[in-house]
């Protein structure tokens, strides 16, 4: 059992810790102060052997992150907690019955302060960040901590000028852990209600307008439909907004790149190596593609998948013109928050590979990589880099940050489809419309099939396609009776290929397998 003034300084060093989390993170709300939780949490990140993250990506999912986030806040806290400890064991080696009272305390507390100084001051893992970080908050911070630390401390360990065995003595150490508690407490939680409340806000640089030449801030919307199609209901739109887009990041917080500095750098095995700021990107041949993106993290019938209509300019003529090298093999992609990844040449100069700065004429969130990323449409959502600063041309089968991990290199996509109705559904005019998307890269689609319970597979409509690298949509009025039943579909790619039935999950080369749902039929 810990003596009475390590236990002080444990009891001492979490509630401060706790405090000071909840103010960095709060003032990393602002962009101030990196939260040193989160740099931890990435750095555990960074140094987890492939096969394990592996193990955890698949076991926990998106829950995964959320664990690392919050076992490196934990870890914060109790290594401040430590710290005080270790605190009341010197304290009490000297003989001293509280802190501040001698040089040598006082050393003590000034050494504190200084090591969490040194934490506050990492920097965050964000490029060029909007805000200065201003020293003076960092060293309140950090003595602000050391100041706190050696406040509960005291006020700790001063019943033990007393027998501390008297009530009295027992009772004012109660009481006083009971008020700074739950003062310290509902100031963490405070503060990280206000932090969650900022980050609430709208993720547009405001200072970001023109796009490309042509760009309209106000488009005209879309339609909904192809043709004389009908989606049934509870279909997904046939074209994606940026807000309903999906959202992955190999890291606990995205970069913030300031527009004003920002450049691209095209370099490698190159005759003319570019470095083009924002403005001059916004001022290349503007190109609209609606084209279809996937994680390859998405499981059979996921929704980590989107039909977005991007906005931005060919890769190839980036790479024509910095000037290619004999024997260029693949381009290296660096995006502003340290993730790095690779595509085969020739994938880099189709047509249809993408420098992006928006979607719908709108510029992209930071979520989705402002100001700049790559689309390559026939390719995995992990190798289109977010925040996208540095383009190398090498001439060596580069691997990328999922690779390293074992995960697919070519990372073309799997042909998939998915039922969109489920549930309970009811009969209209003796039918039930059935529908859904389906996708397989550029090869595109050109038939999908549903089978209902273990009946025979019947030919669905398509919505016509617009383009091969865009997800088709699909409709069939089933004929239904009453009851509970099985609705599982399946596609054929514009090659011919019929969709691969067997059951993968999407470690190394995503998901494949025929999505199925229960649906319950009311007469």
């Amino acid at each position: 059992m810990l003596r009475a003034a390590p236990r002080n300084g444990l009891i001492a060093g979490l509630l401060a810790t706790t405090l000071l989390v909840g103010l960095l993170y709060l003032l990393s709300a602002f962009r101030w102060l990196s939260f040193v939780p989160y740099d931890l949490a990435d750095l555990i990140i960074r140094l987890t052997p492939g096969q394990i993250a592996t193990e955890g990506i698949e076991a926990l999912g998106v829950v995964a992150k959320i664990t690392i986030k919050l076992v490196s806040i934990a870890l914060v806290i109790g290594f401040g907690g430590v710290l005080g400890g270790i605190v009341g064991w010197l304290v009490e080696r000297r003989g001293e019955q509280r802190i501040g009272g001698t040089s040598n305390s006082a050393a003590l507390v000034l050494f504190l302060a200084l090591l969490g100084l040194a934490l506050a001051n990492q920097s965050a893992t964000q490029t060029s960040p909007l805000l200065p970080v201003p020293f003076l908050i960092r060293l309140f911070a950090a003595f602000g901590w050391g100041a706190l630390l050696a406040y509960l401390y005291r006020g700790l360990a001063r019943p033990q000028i007393h027998d501390e065995s008297a009530p009295e003595a027992q009772h004012e150490r109660r009481a006083f852990l009971v008020k700074s508690g739950a003062a310290v407490v509902t100031l963490a939680i405070g503060s990280t209600a206000l932090a969650e409340l900022f980050a609430a806000a709208p993720d547009t640089p405001p200072d970001q307008v023109a796009l490309l030449p042509g760009s309209n801030p106000n488009p005209t919307p879309v339609p909904d439909s192809l043709g004389n199609f009908q989606a049934p209901a509870d279909v997904r739109s046939r074209i994606t907004s940026q807000r309903d887009l999906y959202y992955v990041s190999s890291r606990t917080r995205d970069p913030r790149v300031d527009p004003q500095t920002y450049t691209l750098r095209i370099e490698g095995n190159v005759e003319r190596p570019l470095e083009l700021t924002l403005e001059q990107l916004q001022r290349l041949p503007r190109v609209d593609q609606t084209s279809t993106l996937e994680c390859i993290s998405n499981e059979v019938g996921g929704n980590l998948i989107g039909n977005c209509t991007w906005n931005g300019t060919r890769l190839a003529d980036l790479l024509q013109q910095a000037g290619l090298r004999a024997e260029s093999r693949r381009v290296a992609l660096y995006g502003a928050d340290g993730y790095v990844d690779s595509i085969d040449l020739a994938d880099a100069l189709k047509p249809t590979t993408l420098v992006v700065l928006g979607i719908d004429s709108q510029p992209l969130t930071v979520p989705h990589g402002y100001p700049a990323r790559l689309i390559v449409p026939n390719i995995y959502g992990m190798k289109n880099v977010k925040w996208l600063q540095r383009i190398e041309v090498v001439t060596f089968d580069f691997q990328g940050y999922w690779q390293e991990r074992g995960w697919s290199n070519p990372a073309v996509v799997q042909t998939t489809s998915v039922v969109d109705t489920a549930g309970g559904i009811s009969l209209e005019n003796g039918v039930v419309p059935l529908g859904g998307i389906a996708f397989a890269g550029s090869r595109g689609i050109q038939r999908v099939e549903v089978r209902i319970d273990e009946g025979e597979w019947s030919a669905a409509t398509l919505e016509p396609a617009e383009s091969p690298i865009q997800w088709r949509r699909w409709r069939w009025d089933w004929p239904a009776t009453p009851g509970r039943h099985m609705v599982t579909v399946r596609a054929m790619d514009g090659a011919g290929e019929l969709q691969t039935e067997g059951i993968a999950d999407p470690h190394p080369d995503g998901a494949t397998g025929y999505h199925s749902v229960r649906v319950d039929v009311r007469g």
